[in-house]
């Protein structure tokens, strides 16, 4: 009888290799920024575009060398940077790890779990220009309209 479970290959972080147990992805939704001022009523909702992508991976790895396999795959992450993550049904991630623990447990010999925390990259990882340009115009024009609040006398202090 056709198995599909046996045909699936191992994920694999960086080339290191691991049995992947599960996934799961959060974060959906905006990210809304409320900018409130002093002594005011009045705010500004801004929105800052999607959430970044994060999703956590649980798997293992069995065998005598299975807690040195999770420790090069501990400092893979630990290295920084963005990586290459395979899993079994998703083929190709790039991704920067947020996470990582491992795990053992005193009844069962030479299993080792590892459980990440990613952030998914978009492809390129340049920062829009226009969306920088407006953050300094915005940055620049609540420094002046403080510098103004002091000169007219007012602020907490006044």
């Amino acid at each position: 009888m056709f198995d599909y479970f046996k045909l699936k290959r191992p994920a694999s972080l960086n080339g290191s290799t691991f049995l992947f147990e599960n996934q799961k992805q959060g974060d959906g939704g905006r990210r809304i920024v409320r900018h409130q001022f002093p002594n005011g009523s009045n705010h500004i909702d801004e929105d800052l575009g999607p959430n970044a992508g994060t999703f956590s991976v649980n798997g293992y790895l069995i065998g005598p060398n299975a807690m040195a396999e999770a420790v090069a795959l501990k400092s893979i992450c630990d290295g920084g940077g963005v990586h290459r993550l395979v899993l079994p049904d998703n083929p190709l991630n790039m991704v920067r790890c947020n996470g990582v623990s491992i795990s053992t447990s005193k009844d069962i010999a030479n299993l080792v779990k590892i459980d990440f925390q990613f952030l998914a990259q978009k492809s390129g990882g340049l920062v829009n220009i226009s969306t920088m340009l407006g953050r300094v115009l915005e940055i620049g024009l609540a420094n002046a309209s403080a510098a103004m609040g002091r000169m007219m006398g007012g602020g907490l202090n006044g």
